[in-house]
């Protein structure tokens, strides 16, 4: 677990807190970690989140602050239950230790038999379970066809156990029968299900650009069916009242087809067990204290948007058959009185599926506890669901959760609050992994944001002196391109270790990236010692984090050097693709048009402009870039995400009213090259054969999704996973390299750029 504190009071100097960290017990951490988890399933997908008339944040915001109170077992339960309350919904309910909904049937276990009562109704009992092929039809009177005689049917297809697929033969080989008897050739109506899913995570705020979609999926259609002619085994139909009993060891197959008869009037449905069987399928989840989460999560309807009708009859627990008040007793008056109109379950059912927005209203940088547990289970759940990336990372993400809590509940002020932000986020290891506040500045940045005025740099594996403002000229012994060996005494590898929680980036060399300018960061006015190697020679100096001075130039940022376009040696062009705009594309094909290649220079963001690129490269089609977006269902609660990616690709499309360029093509990449970056030169990739140059990209490619985190704070992802056609992985490794060049150190003192040049020589030598 990752130190929280004791990497605050080192990473900030002076800093401390009075206040003092509260020690949760392993179980306690386990249950508010649970919390988060039963609100993520239930947030994106019990149905009713579906019909936008719960607050997703209100769901769990109190309970979360009420369980950091009290995290005991019955915290828990309160907390779990209490969010449950605000969904309306009986079969969605936390069951607790070796809880069960019992079966205590009349003839036994698995045991088909036929008992005609001195009423003159007639009691079956034909666990679904027992019906084999051989040997069901050998019961006297189990057959429809032999129910004429009797004055009505209470038909018991309990099983002690629901087992997967273990009433298949009853439902093959007898339901049919039973279906035609109490139907004749009458056409059934349908019944369908719906589920919520997920093409990725809709942004959750409105006027983010979005490519992806929530909605209602209908995963089982039965169409209306006419039933078939009347067989000898059959009979006539059957006219008088039937009740069926069933529990929760009767399939939800079953159930569905149960419904269909119940809503057209057929028969009566008697439930054994608590709150009645479910209107839509539901799952069973472990959670906390060996309790089990049963969650619903689905909506069945029949026919046009019809409600499944309710059991005629709940019994908690059927205890025995005889005495005024047994069950055949309840039930014979049940089929005296015959069938009662259809009662709807009460459910409303909306069409159009309502995305569960988030409403931050706080203003401060620091908020409740509650609030900061959403935060933590916000992120979270959405890279535990739409993350396509999990697979490449260090830790099993179901770990996480529990590893971060103790972060969020002890954060004391604003700045431990977004250290714990940063963290949490640091665990994706995805230079998408942005972080920000809408207000702005934060009071982090006045523990950190203050810097001496000169800039450092990574060339290689060595932190150099790049750059030097006019605070540090007077009295300083410091000269461009000194080696820093250590900060305030801390040597930079140490620094790089300590300091890795701190952002998330893909891979090494974007944590370099990223990190450099950090390093020597701090509180305003502070002081800041770094160790200086020039030569031989060792020197200390110390600098004042003054803040009035940032340095604005980069020696290894070529880009801003070069212009738009360049015709190198007379007969190569080169082209600056982070200055290069959509309108000027014509121009340089045309400026170039002659030249044996172009150098397309993408150690930088370009501006849109490889989609008008890479059509004038190709004359035939090709697939450039594979797509998979997360296609997430409830399945993915019980680890089904693998069988649910929706898979396409970007084809580059010849552009056929324009001349195709025929010459070499050559891409400049190195660290900067992120993202759209990323993706442009795959599509140039794609289009013709490239050769690539450079050193390894950020490894950060796919849709940036957003997250919102309270308190105004802001963090993204790679939602949409980008491979090569043949599916070569890009996140985290990068883009392909055929030629591998770096700057060096000398050659940066020189005003060299060595990338460039190599690529001079590629194109002289062919090597």
């Amino acid at each position: 677990m990752r130190q929280f504190f004791a990497i605050t009071a080192f990473f900030i100097t002076g800093f401390t807190t009075s206040a003092q960290q509260t020690n949760y017990s392993p179980a306690a951490v386990k249950r508010i970690a649970d919390l988060g988890r039963v609100w993520g399933m239930i947030n994106y997908f019990h149905p009713a989140m579906g019909n936008g008339n719960i607050n997703t944040m209100q769901l769990v915001v109190p309970n979360a602050a009420a369980l950091a109170a009290d995290p005991s077992a019955a915290g828990f339960t309160k907390a779990v239950n209490n969010m449950i309350a605000r969904l309306n919904d009986p079969y969605t309910r936390l069951l607790g230790v070796g809880k069960k909904d019992t079966a205590k049937l009349f003839t036994g276990a698995h045991k088909a038999s036929v008992h005609r009562l001195a009423s003159g109704y007639w009691y079956i009992a034909l666990p679904t379970q027992a019906v084999t092929n051989s040997d069901v039809t050998a019961v006297p009177g189990i057959l429809p066809a032999a129910w004429d005689s009797a004055r009505g049917i209470l038909l018991d297809l309990r099983n002690a156990v629901d087992i997967p697929f273990g009433d298949e033969d009853f439902i093959w080989d007898a339901w049919p029968l039973i279906e035609q008897k109490l139907a004749g050739k009458e056409t059934l109506p349908a019944i369908s299900e719906r589920i919520a899913y997920h093409t990725g995570l809709v942004p959750q705020e409105n006027g983010e650009n979005n490519i992806y979609y929530s909605g209602w999926q209908t995963i089982s259609q039965a169409t209306a069916k006419k039933q078939p002619a009347i067989s000898s085994m059959v009979g006539s139909v059957y006219n008088k009242p039937v009740a069926f009993i069933i529990n929760r060891g009767t399939s939800y197959d079953l159930l569905k087809r149960l419904l269909v008869l119940r809503a057209t009037g057929k028969c009566l449905l008697i439930y054994e067990g608590e709150g009645g069987y479910a209107t839509g399928k539901t799952i069973q989840v472990p959670v906390a204290d060996g309790q089990r989460l049963q969650l619903r999560v689905s909506d069945l309807l029949i026919g046009s948007n019809g409600a499944v009708p309710k059991a005629d009859l709940v019994v908690p627990v059927i205890g025995d058959f005889t005495g005024n008040g047994s069950l055949l007793t309840r039930c014979t008056q049940l089929l005296q009185e015959g069938l009662k109109p259809v009662a709807a379950n009460g459910q409303s059912l909306s069409l159009q599926y309502s995305i569960p927005r988030f409403e931050d209203t706080n203003t401060g940088y620091m908020v409740p506890v509650g609030e900061r547990l959403l935060a933590l289970y916000n992120h979270w759940n959405a890279i535990r669901y739409f993350y396509p990336y999990k697979k490449l990372l260090a830790k099993d993400w179901n770990n996480v959760l529990e590893e971060q809590v103790p972060a969020f509940l002890n954060a004391k002020d604003s700045v431990q609050y977004n250290y714990a932000l940063r963290g949490m986020i640091s665990e994706i290891h995805d230079s998408h992994g942005f972080f920000s506040n809408t207000n702005g500045t934060t009071p982090v940045r006045y523990e950190l944001g203050s810097w001496p005025a000169i800039d450092v740099k990574f060339v290689g594996e060595k932190l150099y002196v790049v750059n030097i403002g006019p605070d540090s000229l007077t009295g300083k012994n410091v000269q461009l391109w000194d080696e820093v060996t250590a900060i305030d005494g801390i040597t930079i590898p140490q620094k790089l270790a300590d300091l890795r929680w701190y952002i998330a980036t893909s891979n090494e060399a974007t944590y370099k990236r990223d990190i450099a300018p950090i390093l020597t960061g701090g509180k305003y006015n502070t002081t800041v010692t770094l160790t200086l190697k020039r030569g031989n020679t060792t020197i200390k100096e110390t600098f004042t984090r003054s803040g009035r001075y940032i340095p604005k130039t980069n020696p290894l940022d070529f880009n801003t050097k070069y212009p738009v376009l360049k015709l190198l040696d007379s007969n190569t062009g080169y082209v600056n693709m982070g200055a290069l705009t959509g309108v000027q594309v014509d121009s340089m094909f045309r400026l170039f048009s002659n030249t044996r290649a172009i150098i397309f220079d993408i150690r930088n963001y370009p501006k849109g402009t490889a989609w008008s690129i890479a059509p004038r490269l190709t004359g035939i089609k090709k697939p450039a870039v594979k797509f998979h977006y997360p296609f997430i269902t409830y399945d993915n609660i019980l680890g089904g995400e693998s069988d649910f990616i929706a898979e396409s690709f970007f084809t580059v499309n010849p552009d056929t009213t324009k001349p195709t360029y025929k010459g070499k093509i050559i891409v400049l990449c190195n660290a900067s090259t992120q993202s759209q970056a990323e993706y442009s030169i795959m599509m140039l990739q794609g289009a013709t054969d490239v050769t690539v140059i450079g050193s390894q990209t950020a490894g950060a490619d796919g849709n940036v999704t957003t997250l919102i985190l309270p308190g105004n704070y802001r963090t993204s992802f790679s939602g949409l996973e980008i491979l090569y056609p043949d599916g070569g992985q890009t996140q985290r490794s990068g883009i392909r390299v055929d030629i591998k060049a770096e700057p060096t150190l000398k050659g940066l003192q020189q005003g060299k750029d060595e990338v460039l040049e190599r690529a001079l020589v590629y194109l002289r030598t062919g090597k």
